[in-house]
């Protein structure tokens, strides 16, 4: 599995306006809110119960997402240096 995601909600709030500003799909704040605190509370289940994931922080615009997490059958290892506040609470 291959888990994109932004440094926080904000940003991934604002990326959605702008594809909706031009031409694309959309959904209220209430309802991003939902889909990303719900994405990113499943993501330690989602580490044991996938063989291979990997995450990736896409915060930077024009760049390519950076590998920050591998796990394999649930064991963990952090690949980039001092992994982001959110994601260490995640995986509380």
């Amino acid at each position: 599995m291959h888990y994109l995601v932004l440094r926080d909600f904000e940003q991934h709030f604002q990326r959605v306006k702008a594809r909706a500003f031009a031409g694309g799909h959309s959904a209220s704040e209430t309802t991003l809110r939902r889909i990303y605190d719900s994405s990113i509370a499943n993501l330690a289940r989602a580490i044991h119960q996938m063989d291979l994931l990997n995450v990736y922080d896409n915060s930077a615009p024009g760049r390519s997402p950076v590998l920050i997490l591998e796990s394999h059958l649930g064991e963990v290892q952090f690949v980039a240096d001092g992994a982001p506040p959110w994601l260490l609470a995640a995986l509380v």
